[in-house]
């Protein structure tokens, strides 16, 4: 092959390539494209061409079995080429060396050829060997002497051959050979940093997922071991009522046995003096039974009455004595509890979603450097039969641990129950204006009832809201919040303001005095600390479970603080009303950042709640049908 004065290859096809065996001869027409190209990098001034030799008409012998391995090797090896015969094997083999040409264009026989492969029997068995073991990997590396460094790779065969062999090799698919560039060391330097640095962030990654499935699985251990101290505490609280129960049967059956026996040791003994009595009798009637004395005839006439009156004893006493029978009966009530037990426990499951993506995403970001991204507005004005008579005034909302949100529509006096797709599922009308709502878990949640002074606990069941028991203050009673414990109150009126703390069910346990607060809105609660807005000195106050405030945050943008909210990571959410901003600050009290502003879409907002399933921020606004949704990233 040679360039011509335009340095471009040559292109020449061979026309017919024949194979001849023992038995058949064969012969087909195909175009192989043959490229010759100068290499005068490697020999310097010399010229080294491979040239296409004429392809010629070979005869093998079946007698020569060392030619026949030969070729079967080869044909291994080049089984991918659609056109193969032995002038291209041999080119493969003596490259570098000037072929005998004239001898394979004298003659065909095969006696010659066993010549010419017995010169190079020791290297071709090196060559095998050396291709065989290529043969291993999955890239292929021309191993030729005159080359150290291969220049093209074929991605056909997925092999790699040096400038000269390539055309030897590939003439059959040179279209997909490839040329290798020699990449600069400094541009290969910063792309092993580039390629370092990214496998080391998402090694951190990985790393930081494995730690959470570890954690995930001693959760998961300590949670089967309160789950099996918890049924043990069930069975142990069983065992001991009915133990209780035993002991008390018992004891109620000792008391009527030994009443009923004492009762018949009384009659024994009487019945014992009677017969005494007549046998006494009898023995003096029977001493006097032929005396002629008056005294013995009223003796006996005295005891013949005194038979006939034992005679009724006795026959009252046989009438009154009856069998009686000790047996333990067992109450419809307790046959009833029983039935009903399963109401009264149940086996809860809780989840918690993890970033399923190896590189580093917004799970990763702190919320400290998150922004708000309005993405929806959402109507919560029902229509249908039950319609929303006023216009909406959203002063609660409180999402749920399953995704669901409550909200508190105090202008139509209802409770709202809105799916993770922010869909009204039903909603519950109250005899009162509510003001806020706690969430204390999937199935329960109070209310504040500011002017009848009251809590209304409503329970949810099927997608329903419905109405519960209800707790009397003395105080008007406006936010309330709630943890795994207790529920939080802020009680507000002119004479004193505190906060009353309670458990799930309503009753109370203790009152914090909040004397310095104007008018405390709004509370929430986050580890061991309560946050309350208070309207009237501008002022969100931080205070501990013992009373004592830790911080209090104040900032002229903050301008009517109202409701209060915070992320897992213990940053706090409060909307200015009046300044028509949302700040978030954190535990100590200091600024993070206005995440929300006038230009975000926010307009005199009322309430605010944090979804961490999906970083979702829902605004209410005074006096709007509608509700913002806000997406953290």
């Amino acid at each position: 092959m040679e360039f011509n004065n335009s340095g471009k290859l040559n292109e020449r096809k061979a026309s017919i390539v024949t194979e001849t065996s023992g038995r058949s001869v064969g012969s087909f027409n195909e175009d192989v494209n043959m490229y010759e190209k100068t290499d005068s990098s490697v020999v310097g001034t010399q010229t080294v061409a491979v040239r296409h030799k004429s392809k010629v008409r070979v005869s093998m012998d079946e007698t020569h079995q060392g030619h026949r391995e030969l070729g079967r090797f080869f044909g291994s090896r080049l089984s991918h080429r659609r056109s193969c015969s032995l002038p291209d094997i041999l080119d493969i083999d003596n490259i570098g060396h000037e072929p005998d040409t004239d001898s394979l264009n004298k003659t065909g026989d095969s006696s010659d050829l066993d010549q010419s492969f017995e010169e190079h029997e020791e290297r071709t068995e090196h060559v095998t060997q050396k291709l065989r073991n290529d043969s291993l990997t999955s890239v292929q590396v021309c191993g030729k002497a005159h080359f150290a460094e291969p220049s093209f790779i074929c991605l056909k065969d997925n092999e790699i051959y040096c400038s000269v062999c390539v055309h030897v090799h590939n003439h059959h698919c040179n279209e997909q050979v490839k040329f290798i560039p020699e990449i600069p060391p400094e541009l290969r330097q910063k792309y092993c940093e580039d390629a370092v640095i990214q496998l080391q962030v998402i090694r951190c990654r990985f790393l930081k997922i494995q730690q959470q499935n570890q954690n995930l699985q001693t959760q998961l251990k300590t949670s089967k071991k309160d789950f099996v101290r918890s049924v043990m505490k069930f069975k142990n609280s069983i065992i001991a009522s009915v133990d209780h129960v035993e002991k008390k049967a018992l004891c109620q059956m000792d008391e009527m046995y030994s009443a009923e026996m004492t009762n018949l040791e009384k009659n024994m003994h009487k019945l014992d003096t009677k017969i005494s009595n007549l046998e006494s009798f009898l023995k003096l009637l029977d001493g006097y039974e032929y005396s002629e004395q008056n005294s013995v005839v009223l003796e006996a006439q005295q005891a013949l009455s005194q038979v006939r009156t034992d005679e009724r004893c006795v026959r009252d006493c046989h009438k009154a004595s009856v069998e009686i029978g000790i047996s333990f009966e067992v109450l419809p009530k307790l046959t009833d509890l029983m039935a009903e037990i399963d109401e009264y426990w149940k086996v809860s499951r809780k989840e918690s979603e993890l970033c399923r993506f190896p590189l580093p995403c917004l799970c990763d970001k702190p919320y400290s450097n998150k922004k708000a991204v309005k993405e929806k507005e959402i109507s919560v004005r029902l229509a249908g039969w039950s319609f929303d008579r006023e216009h909406c005034c959203i002063t609660g909302c409180e999402f749920m641990e399953n995704g669901k949100m409550l909200i508190c529509d105090n202008a139509n006096k209802k409770v709202k129950l809105f799916s993770k797709k922010f869909k009204c599922l039903s909603a519950q009308a109250l005899h009162a204006l509510p003001w806020d709502i706690a969430v204390i878990n999937n199935e329960q949640a109070v209310v504040t009832i500011p002017d009848k002074k009251q809590l209304q606990f409503l329970g949810i069941v099927n997608r329903k809201i419905c109405l519960k028991h209800e707790k009397i203050l003395d105080q008007n009673c406006w936010g309330v919040s709630s943890d795994a414990e207790s529920i939080y109150v802020t009680c507000w009126s002119r004479e004193a303001s505190e906060i009353i703390i309670m458990n799930h069910w309503g009753s109370s346990q203790r009152r914090l005095a909040i004397g310095t607060f104007h008018t405390p809105w709004f509370v929430d609660r986050f580890a061991d600390r309560l946050y309350v807005s208070d309207w009237g000195t501008y002022n969100v106050h931080c205070l501990t479970d013992h009373t004592a405030h830790s911080s209090s945050y104040r900032n002229s943008y903050l301008v009517g603080p109202l409701g209060v909210t915070h992320d897992p990571e213990g940053n706090v959410y409060v909307c200015g009303r009046d300044s028509n901003t949302v700040h978030q600050i954190s535990q100590d009290g200091e600024l993070r950042q206005i995440i929300l502003r006038e230009k975000d879409g926010v307009k005199q907002p009322l309430n605010i709640c944090h979804r961490p399933a999906d970083d979702k921020l829902v605004v209410t606004s005074w006096m709007c049908d509608k509700i913002t949704i806000y997406k953290l990233i």
